[in-house]
């Protein structure tokens, strides 16, 4: 499924949710979220003791926190992880044949459950995105603002687009944290401000390795380098490390 980048009512749909007024907002619900994660980590404790972070805390934050901003009932959130999953390997530079058959049928059930939390949300509106974006979009397709095919776009592009790049963001911090026990430490005193530990954290090991442009115009080019009309253009995000 294809999402469309000129859908003027589901981006201002998004923008009324993740406006800068707003985000402080999230705060709580965050918080909320990971300490009920925290206080559930020794129940995933294996034989030695130890505790698989990936699983039982980085892959389970971002998508509870997006899940509860879109009105996606409890009961229903642990279905999207593989289908997050399966969507985001097709975001390799070569995936394999058999991660486009499972992104595909990613997509068709995602597609399946947002339609028909759509029709939930237009019967019963509630304060949550899902919400929003159904009431821009009419159920018999004929309002001009949103399509249906444009209202499952977003859903599913806001249910995927932020959960692998901040589960990766918080593996990597966690391991540049034992990496370098000093600044773990000068984190945990408070002496690094969180918010700039989490930049460092992007500059070095990026969790979005690389972004695709397709120039659009006739004699461009990038650093000397000609970029004709239709190529693709890889720019590489990760950081050198000093």
């Amino acid at each position: 499924m294809t999402v469309p980048s000129g859908s003027w009512a589901g981006r201002r749909a998004n923008r009324a949710a993740f406006a800068g007024r707003r985000i402080p907002s999230f705060e709580p619900l965050i918080a909320a979220e990971v300490d009920a994660l925290l206080d559930g980590m020794p129940g995933h404790a294996g034989p030695s003791g130890g505790v698989d972070f990936m699983e039982a805390f980085a892959s389970r934050l971002p998508m509870g926190v997006i899940c509860e901003l879109m009105g996606v009932p409890q009961e229903d959130r642990l279905r999207f992880r593989a289908a997050a999953s399966a969507l985001t390997l097709t975001l390799e530079l070569a995936p394999p044949p058999d991660a486009v058959l499972a992104a595909d049928l990613a997509v068709a059930e995602l597609v399946e459950y947002f339609r028909d939390l759509a029709a939930r949300r237009r019967a019963d509106p509630r304060d949550d995105l899902a919400s929003a974006l159904a009431s821009a979009s009419a159920a018999d397709g004929t309002d001009p603002r949103l399509s249906d095919h444009e209202m499952l776009s977003m859903f599913v592009l806001l249910l995927v687009a932020g959960f692998d790049t901040t589960v990766n963001l918080l593996g990597n911090a966690v391991a540049l944290a034992f990496q370098h026990p000093l600044t773990a430490d000068e984190l945990r005193s408070g002496r690094i401000p969180a918010a700039g530990f989490t930049d460092e954290v992007l500059r070095l090991e990026s969790p979005v390795q690389y972004a695709a442009r397709v120039p659009l115009g006739e004699g461009l080019d990038v650093g000397g380098v000609p970029a004709p009309l239709g190529t693709i253009a890889l720019v590489f995000l990760g950081g050198r490390q000093p």
